[in-house]
């Protein structure tokens, strides 16, 4: 048995609404792309080692703790008015005070020209917000005679020790 042969017709390809959609697609893609730098803060996390890290004489070691309570700056020498520690609570309606945070850190810095490094030991329910408030409060100081570095040598450690 013998099959008809179909004609071939012509296809014709209508490639008109193909670039109508790329003319319109394109456009959207551009528009839509995220075109932003991510903003990072530089620091350095603790090294994971069996040894102890060799003591430095000459260290002040300042750390910064923060729990509910405030802020709690602590020294190998004195910091403030001969004080190895800082207390900076919050104030009456519970809010972080970086503003008085910064004028200790100026304060230290003046006493301790040559050091960088900060230790911040954040509490494990410390809003993000309050850290980045903390590092900016501490790596440097903006005032009318420009910009002053504080500490901008920040690790981060594991927790408040009490």
């Amino acid at each position: 048995m013998r099959f008809p042969r179909s004609r071939s017709e012509d296809v014709e390809l209508h490639l008109l609404p193909f670039m109508n959609l790329m003319t319109l697609l394109i456009p959207f893609l551009l528009l839509s792309a995220t075109f932003v730098q991510l903003a990072t803060i530089g620091t350095t996390l603790p090294a994971i080692s069996k040894d102890a890290p060799p003591a430095s004489a000459e260290s002040l070691r300042l750390t910064v703790a923060i729990d509910d309570d405030g802020y709690l700056l602590t020294g190998n020498e004195p910091l403030i008015d001969g004080d190895r520690t800082v207390r900076i609570p919050r104030d009456a309606a519970g809010r972080w005070l970086p503003d008085e945070l910064a004028a200790a850190a100026a304060t230290i810095k003046e006493a301790h020209p040559a050091e960088r490094r900060l230790i911040l030991m954040p509490a494990d329910d410390v809003p993000f917000e309050v850290l980045v408030a903390v590092l900016d409060a501490t790596r440097e100081r903006r005032g009318d005679d420009g910009v002053a570095e504080l500490f901008p040598d920040v690790s981060v450690s594991g927790g408040v020790v009490d």
